[in-house]
């Protein structure tokens, strides 16, 4: 019998498991009552959205006494919310009767201004001294609009201006050559190029010139020994080339034989073939023994 040892007594008796913690047991009251709310289909138990009457009956119904602590604080937490957007509303009410005063003591003022304009106008008598002349300058003219007259058929009619139509180069979006084969098929003018790019280009067709030019006659320069070298060199490799080529012809007819012969001795047997030869080979063994 193996014997515990002192320490382990002792810490199971000092640490043992406690119950439920408080703030689990307040978690599961509230999801019960919730519960118990939703279940009852009671509408005015939660007040999610704002309601018209809000003055007139209070933000939330008042819980039981069983609920637990941190539920009448999110209420009372809602009801200052809904106190501070009461508070905001009325500000903004006030400031905006405030701008619509000062508005309206700012047109009352413009059309005094324009009132004594007129009738200083008037005092000094600019109105009669308008002739008519100007009056009929001011004035509207209205134009007459001639009538409709059709004309004879012998009369020529009017060429209609046939202008050239300007035939759009096909363009195509940069990587989708493939897809549209109608416009990948033709030529297409994607990017304008602008002069600086087109003298780059050339420049760089120019270097390539050189340097193949260069290396022609570089190759010319090179003296006749040297040729020879190279050019028994490039034989060798070539022969080499040729018997590596060869040495793989034979391996892989050496396989192919292989292969051939593997299939003739072990290949799938027919059932009375397979039995005897087995028969052949205990036949063999049994002999031996003796």
């Amino acid at each position: 019998m193996v014997q515990h040892s002192p320490s382990k007594t002792e810490y199971r008796r000092a640490f043992r498991p406690r119950l439920q913690p408080e703030t689990y047991v307040s978690l599961s009251d509230y999801r019960i009552c919730r519960r118990l709310k939703e279940s009852s289909h009671n509408s005015d138990v939660f007040h999610w959205q704002s309601s018209e009457d809000e003055d007139e009956t209070p933000s939330m119904t008042p819980r039981p006494s069983t609920a637990p602590v941190h539920i009448f604080r999110h209420e009372k937490l809602v009801e200052k919310f809904k106190k501070k957007q009461k508070d905001e509303l009325k500000v903004n009410l006030k400031s905006i009767e405030r701008a619509t005063n000062t508005n309206s003591n700012a047109k009352t003022r413009y059309e005094e201004k324009e009132i004594q304009t007129s009738n200083r106008t008037l005092t000094n008598g600019s109105e009669g001294a308008i002739s008519e002349k100007s009056k009929k300058k001011i004035g509207y003219k209205f134009k007459k609009v001639p009538k409709y007259v059709p004309k004879p058929s012998s009369a020529p009619t009017k060429s209609l201006s046939t202008k050239p139509k300007i035939q759009s180069k096909p363009f195509i979006a940069y990587g989708y050559k493939d897809s549209e084969l109608e416009t990948g098929r033709k030529k297409t003018y994607n990017v304008l190029a602008s002069d600086q790019i087109y003298d780059s280009a050339l420049r760089a067709q120019k270097r390539r010139q050189a340097v193949i030019h260069d290396n022609e006659q570089q190759e010319k320069d090179i003296p006749l020994w040297e040729r020879r070298q190279k050019a028994l060199f490039n034989d060798r490799r070539n022969i080499f080339c040729r018997e590596s080529q060869l040495q793989k012809a034979r391996l892989a007819r050496q396989t192919s034989a292989w292969d051939t012969e593997y299939r003739s001795k072990f290949i799938g047997f027919p059932p009375e073939e397979f039995d005897r030869k087995l028969e052949a080979l205990k036949a063999v063994r049994r002999s031996a023994e003796y």
